[in-house]
C-alpha cells in the first residue's frame, strides 16, 4: 500500500521543514559516543538508558523498552523496540502502549542490509530497498505507524529507526512519508540530539495530533455521559446501543470531536432542512471511543467509523473520519448525499452534518515535497506523476447506524436488501446522473425501523458515496465531457467488474456497477449459505483474488440431495445477461480468447437467456431442458440493453413506490420459489457456530478489511450457483 510513498529529503532541510526551533547549543557527544559490538537488544538497552539519563527530549519526557511486550488491547501483538512518551502517560510494565505514545523507536544492528532505503538510487525513483530485510524492515515501521495513527487523533506523527551507529528519522502523514538521509549519529551527534531536544518542544499540533479532538479522561463530565447512555436499553434498534458500549474499551481513549457543518450549495434548487444557511456555521459535538470499522493503511483515506453518541440530539449517529482525495472535480460525500436527498433518491444514508476539518495540519504536506525521479534517458519519457496525493481531513455524520450486510435473515432477503440499494443506484442515475462506482460488500447495509403498523422492517441501504460521478456525456467525436480525476483506477478490487479491471482507461458505466451487485451476490451466497463448496476460503482467494475463470459450484439441498434453490435461479439469470454483455460488447477481444467460454455459446447460458426473455415478456417460459439454443447475436444484443438502464432492478414488476408498509421484493415468481422452497426443505436455519465455521476460511482472510466478513445471525437454506465463464481475469 506504500509503494512509491517514500521521499528522501537531505537532514538540514527536514529540520527546517518539520521540526523548527532554536539549537540547544548541547554536546550530544557524551549522549551517543560508540557502544561496543553488542546484540540488537543490548544496543537498545544502552540506547534508552542514555536518552533517559541525559534527558534528550527534557524533563517531560521518557523514553521506554516495550520490545518485549506488547499492548493487550492490539490483536496483532506489535511490540515496538522503543516509545516516548509524557512521563503521566508512560507505561510502567514495559508494554507497548500505542494510545499515548508520542514516537517510536526501531533499532537494527545492521546499517546496511538492514536499511528500509537506498540513498544512493533515491534521485532516480527507486529510494526504497529492495533486499527482504529491507523491505521487511520497512513492514514493520508501516505497521507501526499504522497502530499509531489508528489508536490517536494523528495528523501526523515521526519515527526515528536506528542502524547501529547510523539512523533515519521519519515524518508520517496520510500522503506518504518523508524519510531523511541516513546519517551517522556517533560522527554527527547533534543530528541526532536537536532533533529529540526540538521535538520535546513542538506544540501538540506540529507533534501530529488533532486539535479538534479532546481526551476524554474518567473525571471528565463527557465520560459519564458516554457510561450513561451505553447503559441504557433504546426502544427500539437496541444494537446501536450495544455497538457503542462495545466501543467503550479498555486501551482505546474516548474522545470529543467536533464537525463543523457546511452550507449547502448555494446553486442547489433547494435546501435539506437540517443544513446551515450560506454565511452561517454550526458546530457539533460528538463522543466516540474505539472504531467501529477501520482501514489499517497509513496512507489513504484512513477512514474509521464510530457509533458516536451527539451531544447535541443526545442521539447515537454514525461518524465516519477519513482524509479525502483533496482534487479538481471531487466532490465532498456529504454534499453528494444532501444533493441526492433533495432529488428524492431512495435507501440512502441521511446527513447530519458534515465538512472539512478546519485548522493547522488538517492538509497533508508531505506531497508538496515529492520531486520527480532523474531519468537516465532524455527521450522517450513521459512525465513523472507525483505518486503522493493531497489530502484533506473530513467528518460526516450520518443518521442511521445500519447493520452490516451479513446479518440477513435468509436467501429472500438477501435479495431484497440488494434490490433495494439496486434502487437508490437506480434512481442516483435517472434523478441525479450520478453513478456510485464503488459497490462492494461492506458499502450495503441494513436498516430497520418499525413502520406506521408497529411492524419492524429492514430495509437495504446504498452506503460510501465518496467515489461517485457524475456519468459525462459522449459528444460527437467520441470523446466525453470529463476526464479522470485520479491516475489510478479506484474501487474495490474484489467486487469491480472485469471491463473496469481489464482496462484501466474504461470509463465506468452502469453496466460496471451492476456486475459488482453480483459479485456481492456471488460473494455472501457462496460465505454464508450452504452449498457443495467445501472449501470457503479458497473459492473466495481463486475466484475473488487469482481470477481462475473455470471454478463450479453446484447446487446442493440442505440434506445433502441436489435440487435447484431458486438462489441458484435468480444467479443463473443475471450470469445469462452479463455473459450476454461480455459476447456482445467484445466479441473479439483478448478476454474471449483468454476465455473459450466467453468465445462459444453454451446451451445453459442459451436456455437461461431464453427463459428470462419469456419471463420479461410475461410467459410463464418452458421447461428449462425443452428450451431450443438461442444462436442470434441479435438476442445477445438485447439481453446487454437490459444493464443499460436498471432492468435487473425488476422495474417492470415493482411499483417504484416506497413507504413503510410497502417492501419492495424481486419478482413475485422468484419470491414465491423462495417461500415454497423454505417451507418445504429448509430444517431450519444453522446455528451462529455452524456459520461462523462455514466462513471461518474467508474471516481469517480478510480479518482486519472494511468487507470482511464477521460471523453473525442464522440463515435458511438458499445456495450459490456455479460460475460459467463472466470473466477471463481479473487484473493484475
Amino acid at each position: 500500500m506504500m509503494r512509491n510513498k517514500f521521499v528522501q529529503q537531505p537532514y538540514e532541510d527536514f529540520m527546517r521543514n518539520f521540526v523548527p526551533g532554536d539549537e540547544s547549543k548541547r554536546d550530544w557527544r557524551a549522549v551517543f559516543s560508540p557502544v561496543s559490538n553488542v546484540s540488537e537488544e543490548l544496543l537498545q538497552e544502552q540506547f534508552v538508558q542514555r536518552l533517559n539519563f541525559c534527558q534528550v527530549s527534557g524533563e517531560e519526557y521518557q523514553a521506554v523498552s516495550t520490545q518485549f511486550k506488547y499492548d493487550p488491547s492490539d490483536p496483532s501483538k506489535q511490540k515496538v523496540d522503543c516509545g516516548l512518551y509524557l512521563k503521566e502517560d508512560a507505561p510502567t510494565d514495559g508494554r507497548t502502549k500505542w494510545s499515548t505514545q508520542r514516537l517510536f523507536i526501531e533499532f537494527k544492528k545492521d546499517s546496511n542490509t538492514g536499511d528500509p532505503f537506498n540513498d544512493k538510487k533515491a534521485a532516480l525513483g527507486h529510494f526504497e530497498a529492495t533486499s527482504q530485510k529491507g523491505i521487511y524492515n520497512r513492514g514493520q515501521l508501516i505497521s507501526y505507524a499504522s497502530d499509531l495513527f489508528l489508536r490517536q487523533q494523528r495528523l501526523h506523527a515521526f519515527s526515528v529507526i536506528i542502524l547501529g551507529f547510523c539512523a533515519r528519522i521519519i515524518r508520517w502523514d496520510r500522503s506518504g512519508a518523508i524519510v531523511t538521509e541516513k546519517f551517522n549519529y556517533v560522527e554527527e551527534p547533534g543530528k541526532l540530539g536537536e532533533f529529540f531536544h526540538r521535538f520535546s518542544q513542538l506544540s501538540n499540533i506540529d507533534q501530529g495530533y488533532d486539535p479538534t479532538a479532546t481526551l476524554v479522561k474518567e473525571d471528565d463530565a463527557d465520560f459519564e455521559r458516554m457510561q450513561s447512555a451505553a447503559k441504557k436499553k433504546l426502544e427500539e434498534n437496541d444494537y446501536i446501543r450495544e455497538y457503542f458500549q462495545k466501543s467503550l474499551c479498555e486501551g482505546w481513549p474516548c474522545w470529543r470531536v467536533t464537525v463543523e457543518d457546511e452550507p449547502d450549495d448555494p446553486t442547489a434548487e433547494q435546501s435539506t432542512s437540517n443544513t446551515p444557511k450560506k454565511g452561517t456555521t454550526s458546530k457539533r459535538h460528538f463522543l466516540i471511543a474505539k472504531p467501529h470499522f477501520y482501514e489499517r493503511p497509513v496512507v489513504g483515506r484512513g477512514t474509521r467509523g464510530y457509533v458516536a453518541y451527539d451531544k447535541t440530539s443526545k442521539e447515537f449517529v454514525f461518524l465516519k473520519d477519513t482524509w479525502r482525495v483533496d482534487g479538481d472535480g471531487i466532490t465532498k460525500e456529504g454534499a453528494i448525499l444532501r444533493e441526492l436527498a433533495r432529488k428524492k433518491v431512495r435507501n440512502i444514508p441521511t446527513v447530519v452534518c458534515h465538512g472539512d476539518v478546519q485548522g493547522q495540519g488538517q492538509e497533508t504536506v508531505n506531497q508538496a515535497h515529492w520531486k520527480p525521479p532523474r531519468p537516465r534517458h532524455r527521450r522517450g519519457l513521459a512525465e513523472s506523476v507525483n505518486p503522493l496525493k493531497r489530502h484533506h481531513h473530513y467528518r460526516l455524520v450520518e443518521k442511521e447506524v445500519g447493520r452490516p450486510l451479513d446479518d440477513f435473515e435468509n436467501g429472500r432477503e438477501l435479495l431484497v436488501l440488494i434490490l433495494d440499494c439496486i434502487h437508490a443506484h437506480q434512481d442516483a442515475v435517472e434523478k441525479a446522473n450520478l453513478l456510485h462506482r464503488d459497490i462492494s460488500a461492506g458499502n450495503i447495509l441494513i436498516w430497520q425501523r418499525k413502520n406506521s403498523k408497529g411492524k419492524l422492517v429492514r430495509r437495504g441501504l446504498l452506503n460510501d458515496w465518496e467515489l461517485s460521478k457524475k456519468i459525462p456525456k459522449v459528444i460527437a467525436d467520441g470523446s466525453t465531457t470529463s476526464g479522470p480525476r485520479q491516475p489510478d483506477r479506484t474501487g474495490t478490487w474484489h467486487f469491480m467488474s472485469a471491463a473496469s479491471l481489464n482496462d484501466k482507461f474504461k470509463l465506468m458505466g452502469i453496466q460496471d456497477d451492476l456486475e459488482s451487485f453480483f459479485h456481492v451476490v456471488l460473494w455472501y451466497s457462496v460465505i454464508y449459505l450452504p452449498s457443495n463448496c467445501d472449501n470457503v476460503g479458497s473459492f473466495i482467494s481463486q475466484f475473488f483474488e487469482a481470477a481462475q475463470h473455470d471454478l463450479q459450484i453446484d447446487v446442493v439441498g440442505d440434506n445433502g440431495t441436489r435440487t435447484r434453490h431458486p438462489l441458484d435461479f435468480v444467479l443463473s439469470k443475471l450470469l445469462s445477461w452479463f455473459s450476454a454483455y461480455y459476447r456482445h460488447t467484445w466479441p473479439n477481444t483478448a478476454w474471449t480468447a483468454f476465455n473459450p467460454s466467453l468465445q462459444e455459446y453454451s446451451d445453459e447460458d442459451d436456455d437461461l437467456a431464453d427463459h428470462f426473455s419469456d419471463a420479461e415478456d410475461g410467459s410463464s417460459g418452458d421447461d428449462i431442458d425443452d428450451l431450443n439454443p438461442l444462436q442470434s447475436k441479435e438476442k445477445d444484443a438485447k439481453l446487454a440493453a437490459y444493464l443499460k438502464n436498471h432492468t435487473l432492478a425488476g422495474s417492470k414488476r415493482s411499483s417504484g413506490v416506497f413507504d413503510d408498509d410497502n417492501v419492495p421484493v424481486p419478482d413475485s415468481d422468484i419470491v414465491d420459489e423462495f417461500e415454497e422452497s423454505d417451507a418445504e426443505s429448509s430444517p431450519g436455519p444453522p446455528n451462529k457456530r455452524q456459520r461462523s465455521d462455514h466462513a471461518a476460511g474467508v474471516n481469517s482472510r480478510y480479518a482486519n478489511s472494511r468487507t470482511a466478513p464477521v460471523a453473525s445471525t442464522s440463515h435458511a437454506n438458499p445456495h450459490t450457483s456455479r460460475r460459467s465463464g463472466l470473466r477471463s481475469r481479473r487484473g493484475a
